[in-house]
């Protein structure tokens, strides 16, 4: 029996990240103590992804989240989920 070779000293004391999405994926909650962006650079990438003018300049949405992504260090899926409100909800505009 397995069980027996393993102490309950040795398994880690870390939380487990909480799994998100739908039942069965394996997305998990990203639980590291800092934030990429501070909450007036979320209000900023809201605000840029809301102006009509500044998407327009753009062949796609991909394309702009990634280049917006880009200036502020993270990926375009994180400008994605800004966004949609799934990241910086509380953050209003």
């Amino acid at each position: 029996d397995w069980s027996s070779d393993v102490c309950s000293s040795d398994l880690s004391s870390q939380p487990r990240p909480k799994p998100v999405g739908a039942p069965g994926t394996t997305h998990v909650r990203y639980m590291g103590p800092t934030p990429k962006l501070m909450p007036r650079q979320a209000r900023e990438i809201k605000e840029m992804v809301n102006d009509p003018d500044l998407m327009s300049k753009y062949p796609n949405k991909t394309t702009a989240y990634e280049e917006i992504g880009k200036a502020y260090g993270i990926t375009g899926c994180a400008v994605g989920n800004i966004a949609r409100n799934i990241a910086w909800r509380h953050i209003e505009i």
